[in-house]
């Protein structure tokens, strides 16, 4: 596979992956609360992954040089998608539960920078579990939540095995997919934090 095909692949997922984010803060603003500021920091992070990896295959890296910078995006992306689903699931958390969970990925980032992404990709892995395992617990609530997550994990699988069978088109393919998923994702629950916050105001 050369390099030009890899580039502009990698181009395109960071592209798709920056729309994504871009209509998330048209759409509900800039990230001034904690709900907002997870879902943010977990597409956005993903964001800055795929474009710096596509940067690579051009030779920019080396103007970014920093050897752990793929563990440090693994780890904010770990802590904060469970931290993001927690406080989504819940009618009313408190200031106490959004001030912990807006710090784990600044845990997850210096967990990312002692151990690397080799060590990290679990953390992330550790995470999506998580956040799987707590939709799982509140399905009666979050149907549509848990369909899009069984679907991402199905992507995954597949992901998985055309990579390993060196179909890189349609890998990026399911890459897309996967994307697009977790946008839907973060949507429904800043939907769900937007009318939270304003019927709020307006009690």
């Amino acid at each position: 596979m050369n390099s030009s095909f890899l580039f502009w692949g990698q181009t395109l997922l960071a592209g798709l992956s920056l729309f994504a984010t871009g209509s998330l803060i048209l759409q509900f603003g800039l990230p001034r609360d904690t709900v907002r500021t997870l879902g943010l920091a977990f597409i956005g992070t993903l964001s800055l992954m795929l474009l710096t990896d596509a940067l690579t295959w051009w030779g920019f890296f080396a103007v970014f040089h920093y050897p752990d910078i793929y563990g440090v995006f693994l780890g904010i992306m770990g802590f904060a998608w469970p931290a993001f689903l927690w406080l989504g699931v819940l009618d009313k958390p408190t200031q106490l539960q959004r001030k912990i969970m807006w710090r784990l990925p600044l845990i997850g980032a210096m967990l990312g920078h002692a151990l690397g992404s080799n060590v990290t990709i679990f953390v992330l892995l550790l995470g999506w579990i998580a956040g799987f395992i707590l939709i799982a617990i509140y399905r009666e609530q979050q149907r549509y939540v848990l369909r899009v997550l069984i679907l991402q994990l199905l992507i995954s699988i597949v992901y998985s095995w055309v990579l390993r069978s060196g179909h890189f088109l349609a890998a990026q393919f399911c890459f897309a997919l996967w994307i697009v998923f977790t946008h839907r994702i973060v949507n429904a629950f800043l939907v769900k934090n937007h009318v939270r916050n304003t019927l709020g105001a307006t009690v």
